[in-house]
């Protein structure tokens, strides 16, 4: 190393390290202390969220309470079966969404679907009848509903020919007789 080379060398080296350390991240700042003789909060555990029943749940909670409906479902089902007319197998429905306390509904050969719907009290059946029309007959067409005591006969014909209506009008009679 020469002379002229070691004072460029020293002055090189004393420039980069300026620059490496203007270039470091700034010191960071102690933590606090942390805060003398505080307990821990106590921890409530959350109540667990509440989920929204299952269909399924719907229905056998609706199943389980039927009310002493008359006519009962069961009755209606056998007096249509008994005016000629045959019907499927009823299966259960939503009856929450009128306000009943059970309903089944089955369809004949030809297309008029049936819905049977058992209520508390005939005032409750009054007022699912009414909230039933309310609600569905603009969405629905050519649907009739009737009432019974304490249950609701809803008729709605697939198709508007004459044998569906007349297979209506004999259903109807057949759940006025009881």
């Amino acid at each position: 190393m020469t002379q002229r080379t070691f004072p460029v060398l020293v002055a090189a080296l004393t420039m980069g390290m300026t620059a490496l350390t203007a270039c470091a991240p700034p010191a960071r700042p102690a933590p606090p202390a942390p805060p003398h003789a505080v307990a821990p909060a106590a921890v409530t555990p959350a109540a667990p969220p509440i989920e929204a029943p299952s269909l399924g749940g719907l229905l056998a909670r609706e199943r389980g309470a039927r009310p002493m409906a008359m006519p009962a479902v069961e009755q209606v089902a056998s007096a249509i079966q008994s005016s000629g007319v045959t019907l499927s197998p009823l299966k259960q429905v939503l009856a929450r969404t009128i306000g009943a306390r059970y309903c089944a509904a089955g369809t004949t050969a030809i297309g008029l679907a049936v819905a049977v719907c058992e209520f508390g009290s005939a005032d409750e059946a009054e007022r699912g009848l009414a909230f039933s029309h309310g609600t569905f007959d603009r969405l629905i067409p050519g649907r009739s509903l009737t009432r019974n005591r304490t249950t609701v006969l809803t008729l709605t014909p697939a198709s508007s020919t004459s044998d569906v209506h007349a297979q209506a009008k004999r259903v109807a009679a057949a759940f006025a007789t009881l």
